[in-house]
């Protein structure tokens, strides 16, 4: 018994050892890899990521935070590290310097001279083709140096957390010091050698053979990446800077305000191209502006990381991320149309300029002059406020509160019937080219001939009705005063009856295939086209919305706040940080107020209110149309021509909108079709016939489903909601 159990002992001992080896040999193999794969990296080996035709130079350990260039072939990247790494722009690494601190600035003397600047206060100059340094300038009395710049005599100019603006000649000899009495946030040089500080909301030049402050403007903002562009066709030098989402153009010698541009997230670096172009990045996107128009020429979505700083490189951009990377965006295909030097909304001539987006989509840019609606068809055929419209090939219905319901031939403005019904109306809908359903607000449903104008079938609906949809499944979808919503299918079978708002249902509205709205005083529920179950809530308070491709929600308040909603997970609806903060649509007059919204085919934005008409561009944020028209109710048709009915009992109609491009959201039900549009056809057509001038193919466009950054918000609460006894129908 004593030698078996010995036996089994000698056994287990032996097992153990094997399996510690095992487990041994496993570690080091892994380390190994670890060890092959961090060498590679870090000595700059495979260091090129090609990408769209883009590049991405990869090998710092820290966040990139300062880029120069020699020429376009040679590249100097600073990390927050201390590390220098040269790069030639086809082969990618040569060389790799450790400096001390964080490399907060670089510039090249010529080919083989670069310096650089640290946070703990070190001018260094460094022998490129040597790796070494051959001068080291240490500070300890001014505190970190955050930026430099170089004049013509090559000096060094040098700002320091201390508020000292720093002299250096070539040679790296202090020769001047300048104490401010501000906080200096940026430098730059003007053309005429004269030094460009920021500080607080002021902007300050200062001729540097004195160190004379000779001019100040007042920013009223608080000011960061300034820059001074060159000047171009259109536009004199000027002084640029940026405050959150805005970027504002100074005249250089006046300082007078030549205009701002706003985009569509804070604002962390700007540079000038080679062509004149602006580039200005966000966090983790670049958009291109000509400066003489404020045109947005081109944008780069999504890049990977965050975007620390930016920089020219000829008509290319070199970017520096938080992820050690240092990305090269090629612009081969983007130019500036040199005939374009001023845009003003409301009156400018037809343009255009042809660009390549980042997705390989070209599109086209057009203005068009806004003129008043000569020629236009204006029919006077209700008494009050016309509530609904729907179009079926040539014929319009219009339903108002004057309990009218009218038929319209298009083709020669002809009044085809107008019938009294049982109440104000609420809803009209083609169910098909014979029958036009209208819906009135005491619970009316009417069916009516579309040729004869007699009313086929009446449904009643014990119910005080506010809103109305149709499903493309065929659902009847009712809101009421009391905040229920009422659901028949095809044999008027009831298939919902719930108080699901704590008030009026306001509006409901299909968003796609698959998902409508309805919307109350105080909040946005999302059902399911099919079952009609809650699928999530907003707790806003809306007038109109529509769901992109990506499944997020644009929603537009009475006073034109616009904001963007993520509904990826719709159960978790999120606010998308996508403009920061909500924007408002500039309203005409104070007394006004939204009270429709439309997505246009070309992805702009139809904003109807109660004086005006106003298309809108998501992207530039900028009002490219306004009509003075007092909107009530507005459709528009397959063709993007728009229908609208005013407060008046007005219906104007053969109206055209060929304005300003930007082919970036559609809505999901969208389907492709052929159709024929006028190339030079303003926001109002001047004539009542549509010229055959040029054939386009409008397509359903997906939408970048990651264009936003998301930031998470309580989740959807899916309320209560109360069943009622099914309504008696008569």
């Amino acid at each position: 018994m004593l030698y078996q159990n010995k036996g089994k002992k000698s056994l287990t001992s032996s097992s153990l050892i094997a399996g510690s080896m095992v487990i041994v040999g496993f570690i080091l193999a892994v380390s190994i890899i670890i060890a092959i794969t961090f060498i590679l990296i870090y000595t700059g080996q495979n260091t090129i990521k090609f990408e769209s035709g883009n590049k991405t130079f990869i090998g710092h350990r820290g966040s990139v935070i300062s880029l120069a260039t020699s020429g376009t072939e040679l590249i100097a990247s600073g990390s927050s590290l201390g590390e220098i790494f040269i790069w030639d722009i086809t082969k990618g690494l040569t060389q790799k310097i450790q400096s001390t601190g964080s490399i907060k600035s670089l510039n090249f003397l010529d080919l083989n001279n670069l310096i650089s600047i640290s946070s703990d206060g070190t001018l260094t100059f460094w022998d490129i083709q040597n790796v070494q340094s051959y001068r080291i300038n240490k500070y300890n009395n001014y505190g970190s140096f955050n930026s430099l710049v170089l004049n013509d005599q090559k000096q060094i100019l040098i700002r320091t957390s201390s508020n000292n603006i720093l002299i250096f000649d070539p040679s790296g000899n202090l020769i001047n010091t300048f104490k401010m009495n501000s906080n200096i946030l940026s430098i730059s040089l003007l053309k005429n050698g004269n030094l460009v500080t920021t500080s607080g909301f002021s902007l300050n030049i200062w001729d540097l053979n004195n160190f004379v402050l000779l001019k100040t403007f007042n920013t009223y903002v608080p000011t960061n990446n300034l820059l001074v562009t060159k000047e171009i066709l259109g536009l004199n030098e000027s002084i640029v800077y940026s405050s959150g989402l805005i970027v504002y153009v100074l005249d250089a010698q006046t300082g007078d305000l030549i205009r701002t541009i706003t985009v569509v997230d804070t604002i962390t670096s700007l540079t000038q191209l080679s062509n004149g172009l602006i580039a200005v990045s966000t966090r983790n996107s670049v958009f291109y502006y000509n400066l003489a128009t404020g045109q947005l020429i081109n944008y780069v979505l999504n890049l990977n990381g965050q975007i620390l700083t930016i920089l020219a490189n000829g008509d290319n951009i070199l970017l520096g991320t938080n992820f050690g990377a240092v990305l090269s965006i090629i612009n081969e295909k983007i130019f500036i149309n040199p005939s374009i030097t001023s845009i003003q909304t409301s009156t400018t001539t037809l343009n255009k300029s042809t660009t390549q987006l980042g997705t390989n989509t070209t599109i086209t840019f057009t203005t068009t002059t806004i003129p008043t609606p000569n020629g236009l068809n204006i029919l006077s055929i209700h008494n009050g406020s016309i509530t609904s419209l729907s179009i079926e090939s040539n014929k319009i219905a219009s339903g108002s509160v004057d309990g009218s319901v009218s038929l319209i031939d298009r083709q020669n403005s002809n009044i085809l019937f107008n019938i009294s019904m049982q109440s104000s109306v609420v809803y009209v809908k083609f169910l098909n080219d014979s029958i036009l359903l209208s819906i009135t607000n005491n619970g009316f449903i009417n069916f009516i001939s579309v040729n004869t104008g007699k009313i086929l079938n009446t449904k009643v609906i014990f119910n005080r009705i506010n809103s109305s949809v149709i499903t493309p499944n065929g659902d009847i979808v009712l809101g009421t005063i009391y905040g229920d919503i009422l659901v028949f299918g095809d044999n008027f079978e009831v298939k919902k009856n719930e108080i699901v708002h704590s008030g009026s249902v306001n509006l409901l509205v299909i968003l796609d295939a698959n998902s409508y709205a309805s919307v109350s005083y105080d909040s946005v529920k999302i059902w399911n086209i099919n079952t009609h179950e809650l699928e999530g809530q907003l707790d806003v308070s809306v007038v109109g919305l529509i769901k992109f491709n990506n499944g997020n929600l644009l929603t537009i308040t009475n006073e034109g706040i616009l904001s963007i909603w993520s509904t990826a997970n719709v159960r978790k609806a999120r606010f998308l940080n996508y403009y920061t903060i909500s924007f408002s649509v500039v309203l005409s007059e104070k007394s006004s107020s939204v009270n429709s919204l439309n997505l246009l085919s070309n992805g702009n934005l139809l904003i109807g209110t109660k004086d005006s008409l106003i298309e809108y561009n998501l992207i530039t944020r900028q009002e490219i149309n306004n009509q003075k028209i007092d909107v009530s109710s507005v459709v528009v048709d397959p063709l993007g021509e728009i229908i609208i009915g005013t407060s008046k009992g007005e219906l104007y109609f053969q109206v055209s909108m060929t304005s300003s491009s930007i082919p970036i959201f559609q809505t999901t039900i969208d389907t492709t079709f052929n159709t024929t549009q006028n190339s030079t056809t303003s926001f109002l057509s001047n004539s009542t016939t549509i010229s055959t001038s040029t054939t386009t193919k409008l397509e359903t466009t997906s939408t970048p489903t990651n264009l936003v950054s998301l930031t998470p918000l309580p989740s959807f609460r899916k309320y209560l909601v109360y069943k009622r006894p099914n309504p008696y129908i008569l």
